[in-house]
């Protein structure tokens, strides 16, 4: 297999990407600094070939990721959580952030392999110029897909890739398309999402990331969320 590189400002590129996932490919797509393996998150087979090319425990699980407008159709609404942390602010959370990952309880329709002892994490991004994963989600819908499911791309224990060099060095011929993007992010945030889980009694971290506890709390503050708190095994990267 041959593997080729498109740039993520082309909306045809963004369409082209699209159409792969919607056939049942594994892709690779620019996000926030990094670069990370996306599919359909209905699908299990592009889904079991991130885990082999990884060398990823399953255990460990994927992330969703999908515009946070659709977390709807993938948590469990009527779970008390949600009386304290109403979905509504939670997206303007996921809006506001550089990137982050949030923790939800999951719902009747989430996917299996994305749920961890009854909960689900979505990650996603808009800050600029990194808009066009928006796109692709919109394009995907199009045609059926509700969303993405995925990991960051790099073996289990390494750091996450942060150029197309490195993806294609352990990757090149695994995957059918890289939707590649600009590293104008700065140095510090190429790094693995900062993860929040909103299950808990208070809003907590339990990886510290390319967000800081600082931003989060910020973040917090504004949808009136209370105290943020850091888990006492938190994972620093």
């Amino acid at each position: 297999m041959k593997t080729d590189i498109v740039r993520n400002g082309d909306l045809q590129a963004l369409a082209l990407a699209a159409d792969m996932v919607a056939a049942g490919e594994l892709i690779v797509v620019y996000f926030q600094g990094t670069y990370a393996f996306l599919c359909d998150a209905d699908a299990s087979a592009p889904a079991d070939k991130i885990f082999e090319i990884k060398n990823r425990p399953r255990e460990k699980g994927l992330s969703l990721v999908v515009d946070p407008a659709y977390l709807t159709e993938f948590v469990d609404l009527d779970h008390p959580v949600f009386d304290r942390f109403p979905l509504e602010q939670c997206v303007k959370i996921q809006r506001s952030l550089h990137a982050i990952g949030l923790v939800f309880p999951a719902g009747p329709n989430a996917p299996a392999d994305l749920v961890q002892s009854g909960t689900i994490m979505n990650v996603w991004t808009e800050y600029p110029p990194h808009f066009p994963l928006s796109q692709l989600v919109r394009f995907a819908r199009a045609q059926g897909i509700r969303g993405f499911k995925g990991a960051s791309t790099n073996l289990s224990h390494e750091p996450t890739y942060s150029s197309v060099d490195q993806v294609l060095a352990q990757f090149d011929g695994a995957i059918p398309l890289i939707l590649a993007g600009d590293s104008t992010v700065d140095e510090s945030r190429r790094k693995s999402t900062t993860l929040l889980d909103l299950t808990c009694k208070r809003p907590t971290i339990i990886r510290a990331g390319n967000v800081t506890a600082d931003e989060v709390q910020a973040a917090l503050d504004e949808v009136g969320f209370g105290q943020l708190e850091i888990s006492p095994s938190v994972k620093i990267l």
